[in-house]
């Protein structure tokens, strides 16, 4: 797996960036924890992985 933009997920999971990001709100201190600023547009391969597995989205 390779980093992926926050669009590209959003897009696999069908919903808008906004969307997406409500979304990912409340896993906000682990993606911190993971080296993730919320302001980021990409998100490292075990931050992919994370929200994929929390938020069922196939990559």
């Amino acid at each position: 797996m390779k980093a992926i933009s926050k669009q590209q997920m959003a897009d696999k999971a069908g919903v808008s960036l906004n969307t997406f990001r409500r979304w990912c709100q409340p896993f906000q201190a682990d993606l911190e924890a993971m080296g993730v600023n919320p302001n980021a547009r990409l998100l490292s391969p075990a931050a992919a992985k994370f929200i994929a597995e929390k938020l069922c989205i196939d990559l």
